[in-house]
């Protein structure tokens, strides 16, 4: 951000820098991007917001809060359906412990499959 990187710079999947935080669940980068405007509801272009990629990836329960409070659609749905709870979700079939929280913390927001 301080040189010179936009909030709305994309690449060739449509993922902005608030995707690419909320990905790699770094929460304080988040923070920042949030705080200097990014828009926490903007899709890419499997349909996908920033929530969508943290339920998926990250499993850190305090990038899923920190998108939820701004604003996160909780319940939004990709261009196959999917909400952020799909994801998270699928992810504790696969073995993440740490998803369970997720999946709790989006049920506190009201999120549903």
């Amino acid at each position: 951000l301080n040189n010179g990187v936009t909030l709305s710079v994309t690449d060739e999947e449509g993922n902005t820098p608030l995707h690419f935080a909320a990905k790699v669940g770094h929460f304080e980068l988040v923070k920042r991007l949030l705080c200097e405007g990014a828009k926490v509801n903007i899709i890419n272009d499997a349909g996908q917001s920033p929530l969508h990629m943290a339920a998926k990836c990250s499993h850190n329960r305090l990038v899923i809060k920190s998108l939820i409070v701004a604003g996160s659609e909780v319940n939004l749905k990709d261009k196959d359906g999917r909400t952020p709870m799909h994801f998270a979700v699928d992810s504790m079939r696969f073995g993440y412990d740490l998803n369970e929280n997720v999946v709790k913390e989006m049920l506190d927001w009201g999120g549903s499959l």
